[in-house]
């Protein structure tokens, strides 16, 4: 994991190249220092990519997939394969002229001087020096402004045209030499001999041409070879993709099932079976339609058959709540995400499903329980409320609308529009109340107070509220109820005033209920009988 989170250093050396990768083309990365150690090779000592586009269901590349190899033991073999005679040399190079496979000259490098000391041998440009450098004593380093050589010109040119002039390498030795251009790879092959090798026992036109043809053909030999290479690793990425994939679904916590364009089930987690009941005998083969419920089964042939036609995405790439059937036909709830992947061009639909059953029961249970808590509030006149303190808004139930005669709303209100409500000669006490509450900490066990509704009605409310503290000791909200208490007040003021006539009258008066039980006794009913009225 040492590169994560990195910008990626074949981006520096060839940003063109994974420009084409990200347009759905295979790359050959040419060698470049490596960014870290491989194996016992440290940092900085040449590396080659095979870069392979990553599609998504839509078929977008999403992704670059790369696979590192070392140019000494790949190209660096490849051209050693086709050498000829004693002073035959066979190498790569690319679109700068610069050789990318491993020389066959590195003690001659060396002593010319052409690569600086502690500098990689596959960083020679494919110059010609002028003179032939082996033969003199001294040392001459490889500048800039010598062109170069002959072949790598013709080939850069892409013309591969038969040639029967020596011409100097990059070591200003004359050879003859063929070259070709491979426009997939952006990669250039020589392969060149010597001069005085060249031409021993071969001193007829005819020869060299058959020379220049042999060494076409092994060229040519060399191309299939390196395409057959790239093919073969392709193929054993896809591979071990598939293999990745297999052990991700086989693993995965959550049910997963693919199917193929046909509906046919063709993997069947573990956590599937569990969920469904069926073993992955029961269902491998199958097609899907037995796992959905009977009102869906006779069209979900049609929905693939549709997208597949249309490429109309209704939930594919995203996911919905569906309903399905286990093996004992219980109703399940699910989440079901689906999407489309190609595995060695089939078509495969993979479905991550997630059990609701429990969660949706619950919901069902609770949206019960909130409408038996509504119905009981509403037979007994009592609502509750919740007060956001720093934002001053109040969320009301139900029942708290109807008390105030208002239209109920699932909105929270200003608390300014609610306190609004409050008779004129109650609503500093209940302010005083309230903010004593929030200052001191202390939850408000009774407070009465008079509303006028909607209908300018004067209506009797009693309301309860306890405090909710945040973290920091801070009063944040408070959470209460509100009953009304309008016919409970009347009846008491009724009572009062009948207490009140009772008293004005001398003969003795009482009130009892139903079971003869006295509630209250005038004065007259104590003279009568000596008892006080208590």
């Amino acid at each position: 994991d040492t590169n994560i989170g990195s910008y990626n250093f074949i981006v520096q050396h060839y940003p063109e190249r994974l420009k084409k990768v990200f347009k759905g083309e295979v790359q050959l990365i040419p060698p470049i220092p490596s960014d870290r150690a491989v194996g016992e090779k440290p940092p900085g000592t040449p590396t080659m990519f095979v870069v392979l586009p990553v599609f998504d269901a839509s078929k977008n590349v999403i992704a670059a997939f790369t696979v590192r190899f070392d140019p000494y033991e790949t190209l660096s073999k490849i051209a050693q394969n086709g050498r000829l005679g004693s002073s035959g040399e066979t190498y790569f190079f690319n679109a700068k002229g610069t050789m990318i496979s491993q020389s066959r000259f590195i003690e001659d490098i060396k002593q010319t001087g052409l690569v600086p000391t502690g500098e990689s041998v596959l960083a020679i440009d494919i110059r010609d020096p002028g003179k032939n450098l082996v033969k003199q004593n001294k040392k001459l380093s490889q500048s800039k402004d010598w062109p170069l050589t002959y072949g790598v010109q013709k080939c850069l040119n892409h013309d591969t045209s038969l040639h029967f002039s020596s011409y100097r390498d990059y070591r200003g030795v004359k050879v003859f030499g063929a070259w070709q251009w491979n426009e997939t790879l952006d990669i250039g092959i020589i392969t060149e001999i010597d001069e005085s090798e060249a031409l021993e026992g071969y001193y007829s036109l005819a020869e060299l041409i058959l020379l220049e043809t042999f060494i076409g053909l092994l060229i040519f030999i060399l191309f299939l070879y390196i395409i057959f290479r790239t093919s073969k690793d392709a193929m054993r990425i896809t591979q071990q993709t598939n293999n990745y994939l297999k052990t991700l679904i086989d693993n995965s916590l959550s049910p997963m099932v693919t199917i193929n364009n046909k509906g046919i089930i063709q993997t069947y987690n573990a956590a599937a079976a569990k969920l469904f009941g069926y073993s992955l005998e029961q269902v491998l083969g199958e097609n899907v339609k037995m796992l959905v419920p009977i009102g869906h089964r006779e069209h979900h042939d049609e929905y693939i058959k549709h997208y597949c036609q249309t490429g109309e995405k209704n939930i594919i790439s995203s996911s919905r709540v569906v309903e399905a059937k286990n093996k004992d036909g219980k109703t399940l709830h699910l989440e079901l995400g689906l999407a489309e992947a190609f595995i060695e061009n089939e078509q495969l639909f993979i479905a991550t499903i997630h059990d609701l059953t429990q969660r949706v029961l619950f919901e069902e249970r609770l949206t019960t329980n909130q409408m038996v808590l509504n119905e009981a509030q509403r037979i007994g006149k009592m609502g509750h409320w919740r007060l956001f303190i720093d934002e001053s808004l109040i969320f009301c139930s139900p029942t708290m609308y109807t008390n105030f005669g208002m239209e109920p709303s699932s909105e929270n209100l200003p608390f300014e529009s609610m306190l609004s409500r409050v008779h004129q000669d109650d609503i500093m006490k209940v302010q005083n109340i309230l903010q004593n509450a929030i200052d001191t900490k202390s939850n408000i066990d009774e407070l009465h107070m008079r509303i006028i509704d909607m209908k300018n009605t004067i209506k009797y409310m009693m309301t309860s509220a306890e405090l909710i503290l945040d973290d920091g000791g801070n009063v944040v909200e408070m959470i209460g109820t509100m009953m009304d208490i309008t016919q409970q007040q009347e009846e008491k003021e009724e009572l009062q005033l009948l207490k009140y006539a009772l008293d004005k009258i001398d003969e003795a008066a009482y009130l009892v209920d139903q079971e003869a039980n006295i509630h209250y006794a005038n004065k007259g009913a104590s003279h009568q009988t000596g008892y006080s009225s208590d």
